[in-house]
C-alpha cells in the first residue's frame, strides 16, 4: 500500500507541472501543444485514479 501511495503523490505532483505547462501552452496560443498535455493529464489522473482503488 505504501508504494501506491508514493505513487500516487508523484503522479499529482506531475499533474500540477502538466496543468501549469498547459496552461502556459494556452496563453502562448500554442493550442495543439496545450491539447497534447491536456491528454498526459487525463492519463495521470486516471492512473491516480485506478491506483487509489
Amino acid at each position: 500500500m505504501r508504494s501506491a501511495d508514493q505513487a500516487i503523490e508523484r503522479l499529482t505532483a506531475i499533474s500540477r507541472l502538466i496543468n501549469e505547462s498547459r496552461d502556459i501552452a494556452d496563453s502562448e496560443q500554442e493550442f495543439m501543444l496545450g491539447a497534447k498535455l491536456d491528454d498526459c493529464l487525463l492519463c495521470a489522473e486516471e492512473r491516480i485514479a485506478t491506483l487509489a482503488v
